[in-house]
């Protein structure tokens, strides 16, 4: 049996880890030191492994299969990141499971390409609610595609993408693909692969359920290694977490109690959290109605040039969801009342408290919920609201 030795510091991690991926990691992101889900399973990837992967959410598991994606196409001799063909033939394919995932992983893996050592490598999207025919003409340059399972489908079958030389894959939040029963595209997916390219293949998320080990027989080579740290599904202990149950027939507001208890807890965590350093609050809702009226009723009583709210769900138009969530990044909006549609992948470091309006349905959903907080180390809080009609098994 071979033993691997666990990365406990980038910069001395040169023999494994092309020089300009340490130098882009020190310099431009002041990381030196792995999270432990990135230490104990980089080795395995950079020595060609497959691999399934699960730990807290906000572990830093983007950077931990990012890097050895990247390093590959840097030091791989069979790999062209220069060639322009008359379809899209990518490298490496990354599938997420909604388009604000993908999104944020082609920004992580955009940052290491933006110096002249690397800016060769082109990474796209391939992602519904976006420009379709600017998608499709950058194909060909593409040696990383990130997109979701419908329109890496679409582009298959329009014969304008082919997956024959990909060498590198990534399924990543596998759990929530198949939520959002995305089986029968992974399915299609998995057959448009060439077996005559020897492919290395990672699954992650927070959380692995049957289906998703199920899952592993389709991508995954037999004797991959499963890496997890932490309990599997759980948080990170970065995170307070507390409950408050609401009296729906008590309180100031006698049609729904719930806004008066949202909108004190936001106001009191603002109260002692005044400066902007880890003051952005997501309150989470399990309908678009709920979304609307809590932000709407935060903004009328908290909201101001300071303070601005913004709400997210499925009914609103792409184009204003990307530039609600781009706002909250930069810290021109300081809360954002949002459905499961942000649930999963939103990494904003300032983020301080997560509180759900409504309980989630299921302890998945709350694990990735409240992993909006707490990440890469730092602490933040966890309010959840509960009442005689929350569906909520704890």
């Amino acid at each position: 049996n071979m033993v691997f030795v666990s990365l406990s510091n980038f910069i001395q991690s040169s023999s494994i880890l092309d020089s300009r991926l340490i130098n882009t990691l020190q310099q431009s992101m002041n990381i030196t030191t792995p999270t432990p889900i990135q230490s104990h399973a980089m080795p395995l990837l950079l020595n060609n492994y497959d691999v399934m992967a699960s730990s807290a959410t906000g572990s830093g598991k983007t950077l931990m299969f990012g890097l050895p994606l990247l390093n590959q196409l840097l030091t791989d001799k069979r790999v062209s990141i220069n060639k322009t063909n008359g379809s899209g033939q990518p490298t490496a394919l990354i599938i997420s499971p909604t388009r604000e995932l993908a999104v944020q992983t082609a920004g992580v893996l955009t940052d290491f390409t933006k110096d002249g050592a690397t800016k060769s490598i082109n990474v796209c999207l391939a992602t519904g609610g976006s420009d379709t025919r600017n998608q499709r003409k950058l194909l060909p340059r593409c040696n990383v595609i990130v997109g979701t399972p419908g329109r890496i489908c679409q582009f298959l079958d329009e014969r304008n993408l082919s997956l024959q030389s990909v060498r590198y894959l990534v399924i990543d939040e596998a759990d929530r693909l198949l939520d959002l029963g995305f089986e029968k595209e992974l399915t299609r997916i998995a057959r448009s692969f060439s077996r005559n390219i020897q492919k290395q293949s990672i699954l992650c998320s927070a959380t692995f359920p049957e289906g998703v080990q199920r899952l592993a027989a389709d991508f995954l080579d037999p004797r991959y290694y499963f890496v997890s740290v932490g309990k599997v599904g759980s948080t990170t202990n970065t995170i307070s977490q507390s409950f408050e149950y609401i009296n729906l027939y008590g309180g100031k507001n006698k049609k729904n109690p719930k806004v008066d208890a949202v909108v004190r807890n936001v106001q009191q965590f603002w109260a002692d959290n005044p400066s902007k350093d880890q003051s952005s609050v997501i309150v989470f809702t399990n309908t678009k109605d709920g979304a609307e009226l809590y932000g709407k009723a935060i903004s009328n009583k908290l909201g101001s040039k300071k303070r601005a709210v913004r709400v997210i769900h499925g009914d609103k138009p792409q184009s204003e969801r990307n530039k609600a969530i781009e706002d909250f990044k930069s810290g021109r909006v300081s809360l954002l009342c949002a459905t499961d549609v942000a649930a999963r992948g939103l990494d904003v470091d300032t983020i301080g408290l997560v509180l759900q309006a409504d309980a989630p349905r299921n302890v998945d959903s709350y694990t990735h919920r409240i992993g909006r907080t707490g990440r890469a180390g730092r602490s933040g809080q966890a309010v959840t609201l509960l009442d005689s009609k929350s569906g909520f098994g704890l």
